[in-house]
């Protein structure tokens, strides 16, 4: 009789000695963070929009703010709210960043812990909270906020789900309700909730592998999670039109669809095996080698997982992760981004795989401090980088200041050799208000993908910050009321000399002192495109 009471004491300070060295871990891992991270691309967008945006904050539940391509209110209340604390300042906005990934992993410790027992929801927690595919890159772009506060209100609700459906208390499942809204509020892709809500109702109170007749029982929850769902979703295409976001992928054929399908499948297990392991880091679709080794250490940790007696399989996480990468599997992006609520399924499985071995203990505290390690060599690494970017972006504020907006003359600077995150046009403009009026003054990065000359009309009028995909960058285009080019360094009078504007070139100095200096087109021509891979001849002036 004594058995069982044992175990629980067993498994209770396993915990708690691994909690213990949780808080030293974090704040190794992500000493870093603060000198390794900065503003970049479309951060700009929405720190303009965070300053300058005039209409009424409950407008944005009911009233397209984006052009019709996203509808993520809860998100955009995230930027006011740093923005009216801090202002322009970045170290606000990392704070409440890290902060939000941070309270994310202990929700998710504490729903396997009501799930699971103490040992997997301590190693959860702390496997998400560690997690290298956060350290890089997701934690390098603020903009992924919506991506971490809606998994906040997403494993928020579950957690309340459980709290209700366990305790019998409808209060909480009405606050569960309320946590979902916020979620599809927050970004789309957290319309899958209620499919994780069958997961997570499906495992009986006493633990163990899931059940459908378990999860049968508390249909009622499951259709009310459904229909909000919908709800949502029939709003928010009220609101802007349409689906919006990133728009899903359609196939004409049957082999179109194998063909993707097999792709997102293939990607899908390159994420798992990089959130399991650092050194599976998979930057883009073409790197089999990390591939081919993911396979089998994924297949070695599901037979592991097996023999898990109090977790609810390896199966039970596999469905978690593909149940949340869903709507991505709909998509065509490569972005371990789009990975980030799976992570609670990718951590379990590893955890259950650990949790009955008799090193267990000892394996999950050097997989935490292996991901520890992992962040403070990645955050030390990238910290120069980021200086450049951040004196980068200081030098161009100075240039430009808002006072010299209106003074009518008409300029165009080409950045050499600039951080390639910096959306220069966008960096300068978020100081000027949408709407007024100043100069045409065209900023360029050529180390940046946005590759758009963006002007207005030839006279003073409103410019906001703009950034454009490649995916666009297909020839002359009107925006209203921009006109657009692809910058192409060919020849001197490669852009527009009708309009009278003058193109200047500025390249990245680094000794004796760091700063932007002047070239001469002919050198920077030269630098740009050498003579032997010239075109016959230069595009046509529009």
């Amino acid at each position: 009789m004594s058995q069982p009471h044992a175990a629980d004491d067993s498994e209770r300070i396993a915990a708690q000695a691994l909690l213990l060295f949780a808080p030293f871990l974090v704040l190794f891992a992500y000493a870093g963070f603060f000198k390794a991270t900065y503003f970049a691309q479309d951060d700009y967008i929405w720190l303009c929009f965070a300053k300058f945006c005039d209409a009424p904050a409950l407008s944005l539940l009911y009233r397209d703010s984006l052009a019709g391509q996203f509808f993520r209110p809860v998100g955009q209340y995230w930027w006011m709210a740093v923005h009216a604390v801090s202002g322009d300042r970045v170290e606000p906005y990392q704070l409440a960043y890290l902060g939000t990934h941070l309270v994310n992993s202990v929700l998710a410790g504490m729903l396997i812990v009501r799930l699971c027992g103490r040992l997997l929801g301590a190693m959860t927690g702390l496997f998400v909270a560690l997690n290298p595919i956060f350290v890089t890159p997701v934690s390098w772009y603020y903009l992924y906020v919506f991506d971490t506060l809606g998994c906040t209100g997403f494993l928020a609700s579950l957690l309340l789900l459980v709290r209700c459906i366990r305790g019998g208390r409808v209060g909480a499942g009405l606050a569960s309700l309320a946590c979902a809204l916020a979620a599809y509020f927050t970004k789309e892709s957290y319309l899958m909730l209620p499919a994780a809500a069958a997961l997570v109702v499906g495992i009986p109170e006493s633990g163990g592998r899931w059940r459908f007749a378990e999860a049968r029982r508390h249909w009622r929850w499951l259709a009310a999670f459904s229909v909000l769902a919908v709800a949502a979703w029939s709003w928010r295409c009220w609101v802007i039109g349409g689906f919006g976001g990133y728009g899903l992928w359609t196939f004409l054929t049957s082999v179109q669809a194998i063909e993707h399908f097999g792709e997102r499948i293939v990607t899908l297990t390159g994420f798992t095996g990089w959130s399991c392991f650092p050194a599976l880091r998979r930057w883009d679709a073409s790197e089999n080698a990390q591939l081919a080794a993911t396979v089998p250490l994924l297949m070695a940790l599901i037979w592991l997982a097996r023999r898990s007696s109090t977790g609810p399989g390896p199966w039970w996480c596999l469905a978690w992760i593909a149940a949340t990468w869903s709507p991505s599997g709909l998509m065509t992006t490569y972005a371990a981004v789009s990975f980030y609520p799976c992570l609670l399924g990718a951590t379990l499985l590893l955890a259950q795989a650990l949790a009955p071995w008799r090193h267990g203990m000892l394996a999950a505290v050097s997989i935490a401090f292996v991901y520890a390690g992992h962040g403070w060599f990645q955050y030390a690494d990238r910290a120069p980088e980021i200086a450049v970017h951040r004196a980068q972006h200081q030098e161009l504020r100075e240039r430009f200041p808002p006072s010299e907006w209106s003074q009518g003359d008409q300029r165009q600077l080409v950045l050499m050799i600039a951080h390639p995150d910096l959306f220069p046009d966008a960096a300068v403009k978020y100081a000027a208000a949408p709407g007024t009026s100043f100069s045409s003054i065209l900023l360029y990065n050529t180390s940046s993908p946005t590759n758009w000359v963006v002007m207005d009309r030839g006279e003073l009028g409103p410019v906001g910050p703009l950034a454009v995909s490649p995916v666009f960058q297909n020839g002359y285009m009107e925006m209203p009321p921009y006109r657009s080019w692809p910058l192409f360094i060919a020849a001197e009078d490669m852009l527009a000399p009708a309009e009278g504007l003058t193109l200047r070139f500025l390249t990245w100095q680094w000794s004796p002192q760091k700063r932007f200096v002047e070239v001469p087109i002919d050198k920077a021509r030269d630098a740009l495109w050498p003579p032997d891979q010239r075109p016959a001849e230069a595009p046509p002036s529009r």
